[in-house]
């Protein structure tokens, strides 16, 4: 398995792929169905094609690039020398996209999306250096406010000349769990593209994009989970949507988190702030044509709230967004936006 992002993300996307099976006809192209790990989760392509070509190989390379740039579990990833000071790092491609994309969202989602937030996921337990205990003293506000000094993109200093990467003070640091995973789905799909691959659904630990149309006509189905009482109990669907040259990301906040004295701390953290979110929303799935930028909305509204998430999406109609939420008699609801 390839360490890499896990599932820390400020809001870890919990869809499940619905893929239908079909019977090969020697007058129809081939299904070719590839399985494995990466980022610490799984991936999942299926893809048809007319001489049953088998591209795991190209895309197992894709997949160990995006680690070397992107990994902050790989001591010597690009990101890692980078955060840990290292200035003669030259920044590639992989890098480049998510910075930018990243950049966009936190302006456009007025910081609450912030790949710089690294010191209060790991000080909520959340990040991959656990820095807190699980005491009353998790919740300290002065250790909170110390930490947002290293919070925020205007730590970051990057030039577009030099094509260098560099912050403001010690202690900042990049992490693009909550992008990274829809980016390598993108990645991925942009490699099939390039195969001539024109019917496919590329699944990364849940950050999906689908292409094209089965060769039956049919369209290829998604289904998004419904948020569950407990952290164990069994998966089930809450609906199916059916996804063409498009790509769905979900975030949501049951998966992961813990209790202190009956007080839950959701791995879903206003930057912002620097405090696990507390409103009613569970799980929020984005429809996009760009499963990066999908994975990043997904985060972004899964912090924000319903109203605010409202308020954003009225000014970028190329979304879908649906929310699943805890209405004032505890039942699950299930909206468009």
């Amino acid at each position: 398995m390839i360490k890499s992002f896990h599932l820390n993300k400020q809001c870890n996307l919990l869809v499940i792929t619905a893929l239908s099976m079909m019977i090969s006809c020697s007058d129809k192209p081939s299904r070719v169905e590839i399985d494995g790990t990466t980022q610490g989760t799984y991936y999942h392509i299926v893809y048809y094609d007319s001489e049953a070509k088998n591209y795991q190989p190209e895309i197992e390379a894709k997949l160990k690039a995006i680690d070397m740039s992107l990994s902050v579990y790989n001591p010597i990833s690009l990101i890692s020398r980078i955060n840990n000071g290292d200035t003669t790092a030259i920044i590639d491609d992989y890098l480049r996209d998510n910075l930018m994309m990243s950049a966009t969202v936190y302006e456009q989602s007025d910081g609450a999306f912030d790949v710089t937030a690294k010191p209060l996921f790991d000080y909520y337990g959340f990040g991959n250096e656990y820095v807190a205990s699980h005491d009353k003293s998790i919740d300290n506000s002065v250790v909170v406010d110390s930490l947002l000094q290293y919070v925020g993109f205007d730590k970051i200093m990057y030039d577009s000349v030099t094509n260098k990467l560099s912050y403001k003070k010690q202690g900042v640091t990049l992490n693009f769990n909550a992008i990274a995973q829809g980016y390598t789905t993108q990645v991925v799909s942009e490699l099939l593209d390039s195969l001539g691959v024109s019917s496919y659904i590329v699944d990364i630990g849940g950050e999906i994009y689908a292409k094209g149309r089965k060769p039956d006509g049919k369209q290829w189905m998604v289904g998004i989970e419904k948020p569950s009482e407990t952290l164990n109990s069994e998966r089930t669907l809450q609906t199916k949507l059916p996804l063409e040259n498009m790509a769905i990301a979900t975030s949501g906040s049951y998966r992961k988190y813990y209790e202190v004295d009956g007080k839950r701390f959701s791995h879903c953290i206003d930057p912002r702030i620097g405090y696990p979110v507390t409103h009613n929303l569970l799980s929020v799935s984005v429809i996009h044509k760009n499963p990066a930028l999908a994975d990043a909305w997904a985060t972004t509204f899964m912090v924000v709230g319903i109203d605010e998430a409202a308020k954003i999406l009225s000014a970028h109609p190329e979304m879908e967004v649906y929310v699943i939420y805890q209405d004032y008699d505890n039942n699950l609801t299930m909206k468009k936006l």
